[in-house]
């Protein structure tokens, strides 16, 4: 019983740790962190989904390996692909559930999540790589993990835009612009 409580504890503190930012590459390293916290892990990565053209466009956002959390903007060369994967995002994406894949090494396996926004689209993807499959528990805690994620960023986005047009409000555009001085941001 104190093990389970122990748990619960741990995963409310990570949620906790998640929703305390407010800046996009910083809640993804964070989501990231509580990840890899609850189940250790060869590699996460998360990347966002754009539909394009009928097709989803994939895009590295973030990504935990041995522990080491970066951003795609810090080093976007270490982005590891292969057409097994691919495939199977794809599917991931296109079934709108689970995807559990054997790695190309055979000596663990991919879980792929979608994630999906307030209307339902998938908007980004978590790939888990992993020694062993996760258990349907375990699935479901980090499908509800990544609900959190993406509850959390349509508050944010909701409150960073006037509700009339849609655009940055202004303490967000006055944010934006102090965070990429001599940058235009239009």
């Amino acid at each position: 019983m104190s093990n389970h409580r122990h748990n619960s504890i741990r995963i409310i503190d990570n949620l906790a740790e998640i929703t305390s930012h407010h800046d996009r590459q910083v809640l993804e390293k964070s989501l990231l962190k509580t990840l890899n916290e609850l189940f250790p892990a060869h590699g996460l990565r998360l990347f966002r989904a754009r539909e394009h053209a009928g097709n989803h466009e994939l895009s590295l956002l973030a990504f935990c390996v041995n522990d080491v959390i970066v951003s795609s903007d810090e080093n976007p060369k270490l982005i590891p692909s292969s057409e097994h994967l691919s495939e199977a995002l794809a599917a991931a994406i296109s079934n709108e559930d689970i995807e559990l894949v054997r790695t190309d090494t055979d000596d663990g396996w991919h879980v792929i999540y979608p994630a999906f926004d307030s209307h339902g689209e998938v908007f980004a993807v978590l790939v888990h790589t992993t020694h062993e499959p996760p258990s349907g528990n375990d699935q479901r805690l980090v499908y509800g993990i990544l609900r959190v994620y993406a509850n959390y960023l349509a508050l944010i986005d909701r409150s960073q835009r006037d509700k009339l047009t849609g655009l940055f409000n202004r303490e967000t555009l006055d944010e934006e612009i102090n965070k990429n001085p001599g940058q235009t941001c239009w």
